[in-house]
């Protein structure tokens, strides 16, 4: 790849060619204080409603996952909010990446690392349901964040989006539910990530578009 010799004069026609103002900037309180809301409710359901046999499993294991999980849903977050070396964002490569990955990603910290039984059946869509409920409103801070902010990589980054919010969900919705059985897990955790993530691609792209 042929490297760009100035790019202050390339971010200059960049911004120009959206106008004579810069995008706004997604870094003010008032643009993240929906986002930072909804991130505290995935901490407060997930910590708050702490599964009831956390401490009963294999100690090593559901600490293990848990901190995987954990980084998974901080390394979205902070990747899809960097401004990047130019102010442009991630470059797409990382967008993309993560965005592909962010649901096998989740899989294989949760389904190839066993937490151990559970005595009682949990139905699937109930947490699907929830985790869908709880990724569209970290989908909507962020949304909110980054509007009319975001010059390039649009439908990669509308796409991490969606994948961010599946990260946090599902990441609260490991501290909650007590099911340790693959096809539960399988369903009702890492499931709701896919469209999350497509809905997103699909979506937001117009509501980030400067």
């Amino acid at each position: 790849m042929n490297e760009i010799p100035f790019p202050e004069a390339l971010r200059a026609q960049v911004l120009e060619r959206l106008g004579k103002d810069p995008p706004p900037p997604p870094r003010s309180g008032a643009r993240f204080g929906p986002l930072a809301v909804a991130l505290g409710l995935q901490l407060a359901f997930g910590l708050g409603s702490l599964r009831g046999n956390f401490w009963l499993l294999d100690r090593r294991a559901i600490l293990g996952v848990s901190l995987s999980l954990g980084l998974l849903a901080f390394a979205t977050l902070s990747v899809v909010l960097t401004p990047g070396r130019l102010g442009l964002g991630a470059t797409v490569g990382w967008l993309r990446l993560l965005g592909v990955l962010a649901a096998p990603l989740y899989a294989l910290c949760t389904l190839l690392w066993p937490l151990g039984t559970f005595d009682k059946e949990v139905a699937a869509w109930g947490c699907m349901i929830g985790s869908g409920v709880l990724g569209v409103t970290v989908v909507a801070g962020l949304t909110f964040a980054l509007r009319r902010a975001v010059p390039s990589a649009i439908v990669a980054r509308a796409a991490l989006i969606g994948a961010t919010g599946g990260a946090w969900a599902g990441f609260a919705m490991h501290l909650h539910c007590p099911a340790c059985d693959r096809s539960h897990i399988l369903f009702g955790h890492v499931v709701p990530i896919v469209p999350l993530t497509l809905g997103s691609a699909i979506v937001l792209p117009r509501w980030l578009r400067p």
